[in-house]
C-alpha cells in the first residue's frame, strides 16, 4: 500500500505479522509526516511516521499503553 511518501508491506493480513515500511528520500526543504492505523482484536493503534527534510531515514513513533 502505498500511502502518502511510505509505502508499507503487506496492507492487510491475518495473525502475527511483521510490517514493512519504506520511503524514498525526502529531497524537499519541508518534513513530512504520515500515519499507519494498525487493527486487530477490537484495537486500533495509529503510528506517526516522520522524515526530516533531504532525510533518508524515516522514524517511526509508537507508544502502547
Amino acid at each position: 500500500m502505498q500511502k502518502d511518501f511510505i509505502a508499507v508491506t503487506p496492507d492487510s493480513g491475518t495473525g502475527n505479522n511483521t510490517i514493512t515500511v519504506a520511503a524514498e528520500q525526502n529531497t524537499s526543504t519541508s518534513l513530512r509526516n504520515s500515519s499507519i492505523s494498525i487493527s486487530g482484536r477490537g484495537i486500533t493503534r495509529t503510528i506517526k511516521v516522520t522524515q526530516a527534510q533531504g532525510g533518508t531515514t524515516v522514524k517511526i513513533i509508537s507508544k502502547v499503553e
